[in-house]
């Protein structure tokens, strides 16, 4: 999915209700069509995308469909093929288990197939963005049948279709039964909208500025692209004679010219800092929307030495050049020159694109030094000669290289991204890549060809510093790349290996050894190469550390201390002993903030495994710059003793999972940053003692905001700490979850302290006759008044509450959201639910014995949702249940 992230909207509110009133319109239309289509058309610029956005979050429009897919046209042509794919890999992981790696591969009949299969009786709704394309009106309507006709036989009455586009044609083609016309702002509005883009927060603004602000903003037509562009170049400066040449040059150009809003776009490209103006324009060499990653575009520039020499940080700290990278970016993002998305609502995996008009921009100031050839543009593209990044995504860019490759001399990036399924030859392939030697950035992505050019022609490449290869065919040869010293990320994906080749694998210790300057590794396969240990300047692994029986020893780990970011070692049961465990010498790696220690899932281990696992996880020492630990199916009964103030203090997170026999604790208590603390299935534990709390005599856990509890069914007791009520317990917990720790019934002692926030807990126990969760865990006398969320299930045993929970209930005056989830037992609501005067939301899942009254429900209520054959058990005296 490709979904904008943008939430405040200016002006837009009339058009955002019209068209939410649209998409939840279930009157029958003139057609037997189970689906109807809705537009959205405007100029570029005008804001098509965000609206579409704003509509698509909302919460009315999340209840009313079963599935939401988002499906970005700009960059490409409406092709059935690529439609298809796109959309599904827009399902939810729920609903499409497919490897969306895969797709590409798959031919049309089989991609229809798994479109069917996640369509299939869902009330959806898909957004189209940016559907204008009018080059081939025929291709189009033949397209758009197919694809109509697979929407229309799978989906439930009510599914609809957002579009949005450039043409009104389009729109009318399309035949919407509801159509928004956006315009530009009107001038108070465009003004709002300019004014917080310039000048932010500022509440002491300078009259001279706000005059200057005023002139500019009229000069941008009220579009609001420009609004949050011009604004934002404003904004990095605000000096006035800095405004005033923004305006002078924006009035002479605007009299030479007649695109009002390229001529602002571009004068906010011609003001952008020296060291920002090529990090932008290497952006048009990618198509438009192309989905960017922050860390790859910054991997792009190190290649091409746009980032200059790394500056000291603070209190003496090195930056390094991804440090500075990440620097650039980010102000060209506050400057509106990328615009955040994400592949799926709920997910954590961002990108980012330009706007299709700044996208204009970059590509006429590159001119022919950026040049791009894909999807036939021209019958016989001529290359220029004065090129220096190519892009070529025709099927016949062999021969576009074949023919003019003597000519590009200055050629330092090439990207190659064909359709799929084009029939690509290896015919003087190494002739042509022989002729690259100063190339810096290689992206390969055709997959007929792809391990070819891995092994035959990139060694040739001697100024390779990026190496992106991917591609569905199996690797029987040996690499090429002893001569890419220079390479520094590399990157290779979908291709099989033959790693049980003895000749293969040192083939690739080989190659390894020689990567001196390798800084980013992307492979699935790294570990099970011995020569990995010789990456000493690598700062990035990508998947998984899997020690093996007999390969991938954890040993290789050994030099590689400049490791960033976060590291997941897995099969940890193949460490022999406390000794081997330290060769990997994990107390010396300073820049790890994350790291993972998973041994593989057990039934039972005998003696001997369990004293060896505690020597291994003895081993394991991380530095103490590390941020967060996760340990997975350890079998041993203690935590380890390096965690601990002295040894692991600037520690934030720490999750202990699937850890059976764990039951003793260090001084989690003691630690001083910790804000998060999991514990899951640790199936004998019985009691946290005092040792939790080590030496702390005023505060323990004085940071923890969340603490989970989940699936502890040996655990009876939280112990209080000796000091009694002289130590405050978490004054900082903000969410509790406890689930499935159904033999811990004493009251928590650091309930009383805890201002929480957020509240969940659920129980399967058949002892319960009567449900006891809310105050046997927190009691009535808690900090209960800035409680916002409340989860409470799954539970059995529980038909009613008693008069203690109604008093409980009542006390939670801040409550806002109560979610009543697979409760299979209870039969009504609290009596004293309709006195909480901030709840908006009630949401009550597999809960089949509940009956209650509407008119129990209390005034500020603003959804109910039930699910799961709910419906029929909320009544009220001449209304229908709440949906």
């Amino acid at each position: 999915m490709d979904m904008a992230t943008e939430t405040q909207v200016f002006g837009r509110c009339s058009e955002i209700n019209q068209l939410i009133d649209m998409l939840l319109d279930t009157s029958t239309s003139d057609t037997d069509d189970n689906i109807s289509v809705v537009s959205i058309a405007g100029r570029r610029g005008v804001g098509k995308t965000t609206v579409a956005q704003s509509v698509y979050c909302n919460r009315k429009v999340e209840k009313h469909f079963d599935l939401k897919a988002w499906i970005c046209f700009k960059s490409k042509p409406f092709q059935l093929r690529i439609s298809m794919i796109d959309m599904t890999r827009s399902a939810p992981m729920e609903i499409s288990d497919y490897d969306n790696d895969l797709l590409d591969l798959l031919d049309l009949d089989r991609i229809e197939e798994i479109l069917c299969e996640v369509l299939k009786g869902n009330k959806y709704l898909i957004v189209l963005d940016s559907v204008w394309d009018e080059r081939n009106w025929k291709e189009m309507r033949s397209y758009w049948l197919v694809l109509y006709a697979i929407f229309d036989q799978l989906g439930k009455e009510g599914s609809k279709i957002l579009v949005t586009t450039c043409s009104h044609d389009v729109a009318n083609y399309l035949n919407a039964r509801g159509a928004i016309v956006l315009k530009c702002l009107k001038d108070q509005v465009f003004w709002k909208l300019f004014r917080s883009c310039a000048f932010g927060d500022d509440a002491n603004l300078s009259e001279n500025l706000e005059c200057i602000g005023q002139e500019i903003s009229n000069k941008l037509v009220g579009l609001p692209l420009a609004a949050k562009v011009v604004g934002g170049l404003l904004h990095s400066r605000m000096e006035e004679h800095y405004w005033r040449d923004v305006l002078d040059n924006m009035s002479w150009q605007q009299d030479q010219e007649t695109d009002g809003i390229l001529t602002s776009l571009r004068l906010s490209y011609e003001f952008l800092p020296q060291h920002l103006k090529p990090c932008f324009l290497y952006c048009s060499l990618f198509p438009e929307e192309h989905r960017f990653e922050k860390d790859a575009l910054v991997h792009y520039w190190m290649a091409l030495d746009y980032i200059g020499s790394c500056a000291e940080g603070g209190e003496g700290e090195k930056r390094t050049p991804e440090d500075v990278g990440r620097d650039y970016f980010t102000e060209l993002q506050h400057r509106s020159f990328f615009q955040k998305r994400k592949m799926l609502e709920t997910s954590k995996t961002e990108f980012y694109v330009t706007h299709s008009l700044l996208h204009d921009v970059a590509k006429f100031v590159a001119g022919d030094v950026i040049y791009r050839y894909e999807y036939g543009n021209f019958i016989r593209p001529r290359i220029p000669n004065e090129v220096c990044h190519l892009y070529l995504g025709s099927t016949d860019w062999v021969n576009v290289l074949r023919r003019q490759i003597s000519e590009v001399k200055k050629l330092q990036s090439l990207v190659v991204h064909p359709p799929p399924y084009t029939d690509s030859t290896v015919v003087d392939l190494k002739a042509i890549f022989t002729a690259l030697s100063n190339v810096r950035i290689l992206i390969f992505l055709d997959q007929d060809v792809a391990t070819h050019v891995l092994t035959e022609c990139v060694d040739s490449m001697l100024q390779l510093r990026y190496l992106e290869v991917a591609g569905g065919a199996e690797c029987y040869k040996p690499w090429g790349g002893n001569h890419l010293c220079h390479l520094q990320v590399l990157k290779v994906t979908k291709i099989k290996y033959r790693l049980d080749d003895i000749s293969f694998g040192s083939c690739l210790t080989q190659v390894f050894a020689k990567l001196n300057n390798l800084r980013h590794l992307y492979m699935d396969f790294y570990s099970a190469v011995s020569g990995i240990g010789l990456l000493t300047s690598l700062q990035e692994l990508s998947r998984v550390f899997k020690v093996g029986e007999h390969e991938g020893k954890i040993s290789q780990l050994k030099h590689l201390n400049q490791l960033r970011g976060s590291l997941l070692i897995k099969g940890l049961e193949n460490v022999r002993d406390e000794r081997e465990a330290k060769e990997a010498m994990l107390e010396n790696k300073e820049y790890l903030e994350k790291l993972d220690l998973c041994w593989s899932p057990a039934d039972k281990v005998n003696a001997a495994s369990i004293e060896r696992n505690e020597n291994v996880l003895r081993g394991l020492q991380p530095h103490s710059n590390l941020k967060e630990l996760k340990i997975i199916s350890y079998w041993g009964p203690m935590a380890p003793s390096w965690i601990s103030e002295t040894k692991l203090s600037n520690i934030e997170r720490i999750e202990l999972f699937g850890c059976r026999i764990m039951q003793v604790f260090p001084p989690l208590g003691e630690l001083p940053l910790l804000r998060v603390l999991r514990l899951v299935n640790l199936d004998f534990l019985e009691y946290i003692g005092n040792e939790v709390y080590g030496k702390a005599d005023d505060q323990a856990f004085p940071m923890l905001e969340e603490l989970v509890l989940l699936r502890l069914l040996q655990l009876k007791e939280w112990s209080e700490p000796k000091g009694g009520g002289k130590i405050t317990m978490m004054p900082r917990l903000r969410i509790l979850e406890i689930q499935q720790c159904r033999e811990l019934k004493l009251p928590i002692p650091f309930a009383l302290d805890s201002p929480l926030g957020e509240f969940k807990v659920g129980l399967y126990s058949p002892k319960l006759k009567g449900i006891s969760l809310l105050t046997t865990y927190i009691p009535v006398n808690c900090k209960l008044s800035g409680l916002k969320i409340l989860s409470i299930g799954p539970t059995s045993k529980v038909e009613r509450f008693s008069g203690d929970e109604n008093e409980w209930f009542e006390r939670l005056t801040s409550l806002e959201e109560l979610r009543f989830t697979d409760c299979e037992d209870l039969k009504s609501l609290p009596a004293t639910l309709r006195s909480l005067p901030s709840l908006k939301r009630l949401h009550i899942d597999k809960c089949r014995q509940i009956h209650f009254l509407l008119e129990e429900l209390p005034a500020a209520l603003e959804e109910l949702n039930m699910i799961d054959n709910c419906l029929q058990q909320a009544t009220s005296a001449g209304a229908k249940p709440a949906e």
